[in-house]
């Protein structure tokens, strides 16, 4: 008998878009029942399967199956554990008992025939034939698509298959699943396909793939995420001194990550043990970032990311490059051949290339721009790795921001256009964040007056040589800064755009 999964309620915030797209599911018939949830590691993808598959089970005449398939028995090609696992899920219903029985009477046949080929296999390679097996196998998969068919033929039954880890999943299985299985089922207007994981599953199923609705699962907003904390804090019945406090402290670091949330609290209160006064608080600040780059950055996001020989460790690389908002080949290829320059300096440009690439197809810590050669680094794990530079290591932080501030001067005068204007404003804001770091006063007022200078400089017909260009120019750079939040929150963006306006 399988037993019910493990899922609370009560932890399970804010997720009021996708309770919406659920509810409508399983009161309404719609065209997308295939959906995809994909995220950063620790961004609520299970407990979003979780709550599907435990609203489902209060439904009547529904039934509904939660498979995760980084599970040990899911790795391997054949996909008999999988629609074993579907099957046990609807044990103790009765209307599904007819195809239970049947179903199980045909695995034992399945799993007999199995052994006995694993048995010749091992004695004989050139002469175990593997037909029997694969005609067992496909006489499996028949009465398991039979089953389904029948129960998803009484009118008004819904059945629910949430499948978690898509990105730790046996590829051969998931395919041969989308092939054999669900492409057989998914015409039923009563069949709701639900896949989660970190990337986006590369859909072989050319009917499936057309089918398929993605959503990215972002953070939690930062009212979501307060009431997340509290929510927990309740359960550990854990003492808290200022709430206003610790809540400012975790939304800067975690950015409404449920997951890095939920570490952090574990590593401030050791192991949920501490009241969590301000003053423990501080002191353990330190290390539960450090702590939260292991147990978040390493060992969930960079767990399956291996570099190739002669690169340094991930999380080196990418705290290196945490400061940059942006990056651009020039960005990368500097900031690795100023800090680390051991592995670094005086490359080749391939060099460069292939651990921007390795990056790119083992993880999603970079975002392709849709217009430009460049990336967005993930934001939250950008935001953790930045903190603790700030924090624990702050001498390094003020020694890269100084020298990016030097390198874009230098990118200033060397561009014209967008690059130009692009290169202004990232300058803007190294030296914004660099003196809210170094608790400069006044910082308004020295960034404006850096503004006007690059004003004074590169916004001019005699710089530009045409006052027609010179108006478009001013425009592009007054719509960057209308833009840009990050800026804004260490400024007063309204008088940098008074500066743009009076030129």
């Amino acid at each position: 008998m399988k037993t019910d999964i493990d899922f609370n309620p009560d932890l399970f915030i804010n997720r009021e878009d996708q309770k919406k797209i659920w509810k409508k599911l399983l009161e309404e018939e719609s065209e997308d029942r295939l959906l995809e949830f994909t995220g950063i590691a620790g961004q609520g993808k299970t407990e979003l399967l979780k709550y599907f598959y435990s609203e489902t089970k209060k439904q009547e005449k529904c039934l509904a199956a939660y498979i995760d398939l980084e599970q040990a028995k899911f790795y391997r090609p054949e996909i008999y554990p999988i629609m074993q696992e579907i099957v046990q899920f609807f044990s103790g219903q009765e209307d599904a008992y007819a195809f239970l029985y049947k179903f199980n009477v045909q695995l034992q046949i399945y799993l007999e025939e199995f052994r006995g080929y694993q048995q010749k296999l091992w004695k004989d390679p050139d002469a175990a034939d593997r037909k029997p097996l694969d005609r067992k196998e496909k006489e499996l998969i028949q009465d398991f698509i039979s089953g389904m068919s029948e129960l998803l033929s009484e009118e008004g039954y819904k059945i629910i298959l949430c499948f978690d880890s898509t990105e730790r999943a046996y590829q051969t299985a998931i395919q041969r699943l989308e092939e054999q299985v669900l492409e057989p089922l998914i015409s039923r207007k009563n069949l709701i396909v639900v896949f989660a994981g970190q990337q986006r599953w590369g859909w072989t199923n050319r009917k499936l793939r057309r089918q398929i609705r993605r959503h990215q699962l972002e953070p939690l907003s930062r009212e979501a995420s307060s009431e997340l904390i509290v929510s927990l804090l309740k359960q550990k019945e854990l003492n808290l001194e200022d709430e206003k406090y610790l809540l400012k402290k975790m939304w800067q670091l975690t950015l409404g990550h449920p997951f890095s949330s939920y570490k952090f609290l574990d590593s401030l209160s050791e192991g949920f043990t501490q009241s969590l006064t301000n003053q423990v608080i501080e002191k353990h600040y330190k290390r539960s970032i450090e702590e939260l780059i292991d147990t978040v950055v390493k060992s969930r996001v960079l767990e399956k990311l291996e570099l190739s020989h002669g690169y340094p460790p991930p999380e080196k690389i990418l705290s290196y490059l945490a400061p940059l908002r942006r990056i651009e080949f020039s960005t990368f290829h500097f900031i690795l051949s100023q800090f680390l320059p051991d592995p670094f300096k005086d490359k080749s440009f391939f060099f460069f290339e292939k651990l921007i690439t390795e990056f790119q197809k083992q993880s999603y810590i970079f975002t392709p721009w849709i217009l430009g050669a460049g990336f967005d680094v993930e934001p939250v794990i950008r935001n953790i790795l930045l903190s603790d530079l700030r924090i624990n290591h702050q001498e390094k932080f003020i020694e890269i921001q100084q020298a990016l501030i030097d390198q874009y001067d230098r990118w200033i005068e060397q561009t014209g256009d967008a690059s130009q204007i692009k290169n202004i404003v990232e300058r803007l804001y190294h030296t914004a964040l660099l003196m809210t770091e170094e608790r400069v006063e006044n910082i308004t007022e020295k960034i404006a007056k850096k503004l006007k200078e690059y004003l004074n400089s590169y916004f001019t017909k005699e710089y530009i040589g045409n006052e027609s260009l010179v108006r478009d120019q001013i425009g592009r750079l007054k719509n960057v800064l209308e833009r840009d939040k990050e800026l804004h929150r260490m400024i007063d963006a309204a008088k940098l755009l008074e500066l743009i306006e009076s030129v």
